[in-house]
């Protein structure tokens, strides 16, 4: 099958000398290391299996139909997948961090994705992945042999303080790009922040989001900054954005603030 590569963004087009391109072949584009994105044509209504599985530097894929079907294992080991999008861009999010974590088969749906059940379905599989142990799959990493995890794994408390640091940037996420925001959720975030028996939710913020304007938003919203925390937040915001240390200056202390924020 030929495709138009620059640098690493693959387009396809509709026919190949007359003929309509309608499936992606099995192991298609399996283990290919420069894929990063790509744009697939209406006429593709059957992606085969394993066809962009372990693509480790794939990050997004763009459907133009809304009939494709999809075989097992499509999306397996695309760890840095951000968006498989349907149209949705939002919801395309949210599917790429579900298939990541391995939880995405019910939710990799052309027909699906375009209603509100699909956003039920999301909600139900994120409550689900939210009440596993932490230590779930820790076991597995030793059964199933030395390449199949990285020598950080090896540590059975940093293999749960990593799944606990997936579970919250999901909450984020969902938060960020749902359509709604439910109590749980929400709840999940505060209970999780500054000043709590556990931070990841505050954890996650400030190592892998700290110059992110969104999240420090979603948090105040939640009721995760508050005026206990505060300072804690500005504290390890010192490198982030004049833009956020105004914004946790003014969750408190008002409209003025902010404008004192901006010339810190």
């Amino acid at each position: 099958m030929e495709w138009k590569n620059t640098g690493g963004v693959y387009r396809l087009e509709e026919s190949i000398d007359g003929t309509p391109v309608t499936v992606i072949g099995k192991k298609e584009f399996l283990g290919c290391r420069d894929l990063r994105q790509i744009a697939l044509p209406k006429s593709v209504v059957r992606v085969e299996d394993w066809a962009f599985a372990h693509a480790k530097a794939l990050e997004k894929v763009t459907f133009a139909s809304s009939e494709v079907s999809f075989g097992k294992e499509v999306f397996a080991g695309c760890d840095s997948l951000q968006c498989v999008s349907f149209g949705d861009e939002n919801r395309g999010r949210l599917l790429a961090m579900m298939l990541r974590l391995g939880r995405g088969k019910e939710l990799l749906d052309a027909q699906l994705i375009q209603g509100k059940e699909w956003q039920d379905t999301l909600d139900k599989e994120i409550r689900d992945y939210l009440s596993e142990e932490d230590a779930k799959g820790y076991e597995g990493l030793w059964t199933f042999g030395e390449e199949d995890y990285d020598e950080k794994s090896f540590d059975e408390e940093q293999f749960c303080n990593e799944r606990r640091m997936k579970k919250t940037e999901l909450v984020f996420l969902r938060l960020l790009y749902g359509e709604s925001a439910p109590e749980d959720f929400e709840r999940y975030l505060r209970e999780r922040t500054s000043g709590c028996g556990r931070e990841d939710a505050f954890l996650c913020i400030v190592k892998n989001h700290a110059r992110d304007i969104r999240y420090f938003e979603v948090m105040k919203k939640v009721g995760g900054i508050t005026k206990e925390n505060r300072q804690k937040f500005l504290e390890c915001a010192e490198d982030s954005t004049a833009e956020i240390r105004a914004f946790l200056l003014a969750s408190q202390d008002g409209q003025n603030d902010f404008f004192q924020g901006l010339f810190l």
